[in-house]
């Protein structure tokens, strides 16, 4: 496993609620990208609480 790979890996482990933020006017990317991380945390690790955050406007979603 790649070190940033076992880095990430780690500190899912180490906490019980992890929030995933995004950057400010996501394009679709960073939606799925976010919601697919969220996705594959609580697949695996379905005790933990992840909580999706960010400010999405209407103009950034089309």
């Amino acid at each position: 496993m790649s070190s940033i790979m076992q880095q990430i890996y780690e500190s899912v482990q180490s906490y019980d609620n992890i929030v995933i933020l995004r950057h400010e006017k996501p394009d679709p990317d960073a939606l799925g990208s976010q919601g697919g991380l969220a996705a594959l945390i609580k697949h695996n690790e379905p005790a933990k609480h992840v909580v999706m955050q960010g400010r999405t406007s209407r103009a950034s979603l089309f």
